[in-house]
């Protein structure tokens, strides 16, 4: 990274890029920020009385439960990213079953990180509150 920082010339550096930089951001992002680490810590007990397959299945589940079209849902969610928010259906298709069913067991942790950050706060709030306090 720093490299590319070395190459810059300086007036792109202080013209675009740092204005950007110092740019206030938005309290919305600011709260979701601070609920994903908030609430992603609370879940830690996973790692202690289950384990992270279970807490990614039952992140699905919260998901295709509580909007009874499993599918549907996922690509919902999967949607809310911005390289798939263009897709067409059978492309997220692909994308959710590779996700929820394809090598589970590989890299389940940036899995769980990946939906825990598709989902709103208040889905988050929501499965906190379905699924460890019920």
């Amino acid at each position: 990274m720093n490299h590319i920082w070395k190459t810059l010339p300086d007036d792109i550096i202080v013209q675009h890029i740092m204005p950007y930089l110092y740019q206030k951001q938005s309290p919305i992002l600011l709260a979701d920020i601070r609920n994903y680490m908030e609430y992603y810590y609370t879940n830690e007990f996973y790692n202690y009385d289950y384990n992270q397959y279970v807490w990614f299945s039952d992140l699905i589940n919260f998901f295709t439960v509580s909007n009874r079209h499993s599918t549907k849902s996922v690509r919902k969610l999967l949607k809310r990213h911005i390289i798939y928010k263009n897709k067409n259906d059978f492309e997220l298709f692909d994308v959710s079953f590779d996700l929820c069913y394809k090598n589970i067991e590989q890299d389940i942790e940036r899995k769980i990180r990946f939906v825990w950050g598709l989902m709103l706060p208040i889905e988050r709030t929501r499965f906190i509150n379905k699924i460890l306090l019920d």
